[in-house]
């Protein structure tokens, strides 16, 4: 009796391997299909670490689009997708890409009316002077509509510094600062 069940099991591996192993035809990128599903979608199964991020830079060339596959997904938190997921890719026109591309850039804050962050671009079009000379124990208090960018910039002269003062705080997240807070700069040796 065990042995029939025995046998019964392994010929159903067997049948199950050999169907998974027939060619198909043409091989297509892993986790896109062909198909058309909802008037120009088409779906993406998740692959092991890949963020929404990634998959809409796969599918889009555009990390910035991760919105629409989340919205597309009715996905509310974007570090709740799993791997062999599948989601729904929305198409996208080309014009449309590009207008949001540029949107996502240009936001403004509504307590403030001030851009996010400054682009990396733009401040590289400031002029990076030399570093100024910081006493050991210098503080700054934050001011509305700072960013460590801006402040590191003011202070030393040098926008990249804001690691620097990033360390000296020991701020887990460097985006996260508000009005007020004072932070200790350091001094930064030449």
């Amino acid at each position: 009796m065990f042995l029939g069940i025995a046998v019964i099991i392994v010929l159903g591996v067997l049948v199950i391997n050999y169907f998974r192993n027939l060619p198909t035809g043409t091989t297509f990128p892993t986790g896109v299909s062909t198909e058309d599903q909802q008037g120009g979608s088409e779906t993406y199964t998740v692959q092991e670490g890949q963020s929404l991020w990634e998959i809409a830079e796969d599918v889009y060339g555009d990390g910035f689009q991760w919105t629409k596959i989340a919205q597309a997904n009715n996905i509310t938190d974007p570090n709740s997708i799993e791997e062999g997921q599948t989601l729904t890719i929305p198409a996208l026109e080309s014009d449309e890409l590009a207008m949001e591309t540029e949107e996502e850039t240009s936001t403004p804050r509504p307590e403030d009316d001030q851009p996010l962050a400054e682009t990396p671009t733009e401040a590289m079009q400031e002029e990076v002077s030399e570093p100024a000379e910081v006493a050991e124990g210098t503080t700054y208090t934050v001011q509305k509509g700072d960013s460590l960018w801006k402040i590191a910039q003011e202070v030393y002269g040098d926008p990249y510094q804001w690691v620097a003062i990033a360390k000296a705080n020991d701020l887990v997240n460097p985006d996260l600062i508000h009005a007020g807070n004072v932070f200790v700069l350091p001094a930064i040796g030449k």
